[in-house]
């Protein structure tokens, strides 16, 4: 028996990551002996005043940040929170240029830490259970104000760590991919709701944890809510473009009830994307399973030529054997698609040649989601090989990657 795959936080393909070939800014804060200073070209300070600089660095093959120090007064560049298994990023410096805040997810979810720029150990200062999205802090050092995954708003003494709460929850929506009829889809946010919440079983409800979406009027069935996710089927008979709506209580005062739409669901195929697998094509790399289901395919555990390949996505098209709403796809007989056909290309396939597809339809055991099984050429593909596929309808031009064995 195959293992259930675990589904990455991102639902599809498309969105990129700029990566330069050595290091990535992100957000620089600049002190001078108490005057904040913009980061512009070569990042120099005026007269003798020394400026220092915070900056993350990202790695183009694990897409992990670390930060690095940067004293423009002779240019020395130092780490100040190395490369590791965490994921380091989004630093702001005190006025004095003496203290940094960063958030880093070192033990789980992201959390406040500090770190002088003298260098030493640095120190975690929140313990949000829900994680802290985005913080920042007082130019004196001695503040931080943080807005968590339930989407309230605290405020923490940096020294002593005490820390209140300023606002009850109120929720909010990231920007939302479009998903199909009858597609698994996640809609990203903060503050959807007070905890983590899992359907009990089939079919699946249309209220979990106090929680709604609906689509045309019509809600959906839904997988999993949380603070900062909500997993969910679109109903099947939603056939046109239209908006997802989420209904929330939320426990602050000023929105007692909130109604929030995400973007539209036109019926357009998708990749899911895997975070843990830069594309050198650009953004990420499609979420790709070996062919004996073992592991994810990534650019450290390359598929290999003539390997079969499991691809995940959403919104492929119309299906035979269809479940009703809310229920596992079958696997005997199975939902396949009308046919879908793939190209690809990479290292020496130029131009693109045609990919064997073995299996195109429901993934058996999961709502919405759909399975690509795709055969890897025995030509040299280089280091990736990128599809072009094409469906029905308009489904006519989506496309990913995933890393293979030269």
């Amino acid at each position: 028996e195959r293992p259930r795959i675990q589904l990455p936080p991102i639902p599809v393909a498309g969105q990129t990551m700029q990566v330069t070939n050595h290091f990535d800014l992100s957000r620089p804060q600049i002190s001078s002996n108490g005057k904040v200073m913009s980061v512009v070209g070569r990042r120099v300070c005026s007269g003798s005043v020394a400026c220092v600089v915070v900056y993350s660095l990202t790695d183009s093959i694990t897409g992990k940040r670390s930060l690095r120090l940067f004293r423009i007064a002779g240019e020395v560049d130092t780490a100040l929170v190395p490369p590791s298994e965490a994921d380091s990023h989004s630093p702001h410096l005190s006025e004095d240029g003496q203290r940094v805040l960063y958030l880093s997810n070192a033990s789980g979810l992201p959390q406040i830490h500090i770190i002088s720029t003298a260098g030493g150990e640095p120190r975690q200062v929140s313990d949000d259970p829900s994680g802290v999205l985005s913080a920042t802090m007082s130019d004196d050092g001695k503040v931080a104000w943080y807005f968590s995954g339930t989407a309230r708003l605290y405020r923490v003494q940096l020294d002593t760590g005490e820390t209140r709460q300023r606002l009850g929850r109120t929720p909010q929506l990231s920007i939302n991919n479009p998903v199909g009829a009858g597609s698994y889809g996640i809609i990203s946010g903060a503050g959807l709701s007070d905890a983590v919440y899992t359907a009990p079983s089939f079919p699946l409800p249309r209220n979990l944890g106090g929680v709604s979406v609906s689509a045309d009027g019509q809600d959906s069935p839904l997988i999993s809510v949380s603070p900062t996710k909500i997993e969910y089927q679109v109903p099947s008979s939603v056939l046109k473009p239209t908006l997802a709506v989420v209904r929330s209580t939320p426990s602050s005062p000023f929105v007692p009830r909130l109604t929030l739409s995400t973007g539209g669901l036109p019926s357009t195929a998708r990749f899911l994307i895997n975070m843990e697998s830069l594309s050198p094509f650009g953004g990420w790399d499609v979420y790709a399973v070996h062919e004996d289901w073992s592991r994810l395919v990534t650019p450290a555990a390359p598929a290999l030529l003539g390997e079969i390949v499991h691809l995940y996505g959403t919104g492929f098209g119309r299906v035979a054997n269809a479940p009703p709403d809310g229920y596992p796809a079958p696997s005997d007989p199975l939902a396949r698609t009308l046919p879908i056909t793939c190209r690809g290309w990479g290292g020496e396939i130029q131009p693109t040649i045609s990919i064997a597809v073995l299996y195109a339809g429901l993934a058996p055991g999961f709502v919405g989601l759909y399975q690509l099984d795709v055969q890897t050429p025995s030509s040299n593909l280089g280091r990736s090989l990128q599809l072009a596929c094409a469906g029905e309808g308009n489904n006519n031009d989506f496309r990913g990657s995933f890393a293979v064995k030269p």
